[in-house]
């Protein structure tokens, strides 16, 4: 939003979303620029949009030139501007910042784009957090130590949300890869995977309505484990989130978790 003087307004903007500019496909970029609304008496044209990397299919930085002129002679208008973004989840690294810095007016403002991180129960240290990028990297050898008996929570709960996944229908399947893992959702050491059927009040609440997905295939070469589920969402926002549970009874047994993918399935 911006406030606007009687008469002509010149509003030159400049948008940038700090993201490397040598990048084919930058972790953020603009979609679209446009006026969302303007108060009574506001006539304004087209805005004039040009781009730092211009023809790039991922506009990393934009110069607008926007003219407005308001017939009010009392009131200072206001014109609000909509700004649309991509996360690209392919080049996003989950934990890191994101953001736009509007220069306008010799003011330089800056606005956080929320990235939908996933959230690890009890991991106030965030040990996890610190290396969750390695599990959607596509690469089986980075992995991610789970807890054992003896540590606080002795297991690994973990609400995601499916955009970092790539996923946008109402059936997905899903493969979770770790060493010495199992695909089951009972015994000692188990896995589930599921999808909450309505929003937890509290971001790290763990009791609410979920559905679990089946799983459909185990693949065991040595002591790295391949699990692959099938969920199926009566209703599309079902789909938004999905939970993975993982807990092992056994004492001093070193397991980990290395990859977890999926795919839309038609």
């Amino acid at each position: 939003m911006t406030l606007l003087k009687q008469g002509l307004n010149v509003i030159n903007i400049t948008i940038s979303s700090k993201a490397h500019r040598d990048m084919s496909k930058p972790s953020l970029s603009i979609e679209q620029l446009s006026v969302f609304n303007v108060s009574t008496d506001i006539i304004y044209e087209s805005p004039n949009v040009s781009y730092y990397n211009e023809g790039s299919l991922f506009p990393v930085e934009a110069f607008w030139t926007l003219y407005l002129f308001n017939l009010n002679d009392d009131e200072i208008g206001t014109v609000y501007l909509l700004l649309k973004y991509k996360l690209h989840s392919t080049t996003v690294t989950i934990g890191e910042t994101y953001s736009f810095t509007v220069v306008y007016d010799d003011r330089v403002l800056e606005y956080r784009v929320p990235t939908n991180k996933p959230i690890i129960y009890q991991d106030e240290d965030l040990r996890f957090m610190s290396e969750i990028h390695k599990l959607f990297d596509g690469n089986f050898t980075t992995c991610v130590g789970l807890p054992v008996q003896g540590e606080s929570p002795p297991w690994f709960w973990m609400r995601l949300n499916t955009n970092w996944l790539n996923i946008s229908s109402s059936t997905f399947g899903v493969r979770v890869v770790g060493n010495q893992i199992s695909c089951q959702p009972n015994g000692r050491t188990l896995l589930q995977i599921a999808y909450p059927l309505e929003s937890p009040i509290f971001e790290n609440e763990l009791k609410h309505r979920m559905e679990f997905c089946i799983l459909t295939n185990i693949t065991s070469n040595r002591r790295v484990v391949e699990c692959d589920y099938h969920c199926q969402c009566s209703k599309g926002n079902d789909c938004q989130e999905m939970i993975l549970f993982m807990a092992n009874q056994e004492k001093m047994a070193p397991w980990s978790l290395c990859e977890i993918s999926a795919r839309n399935v038609v």
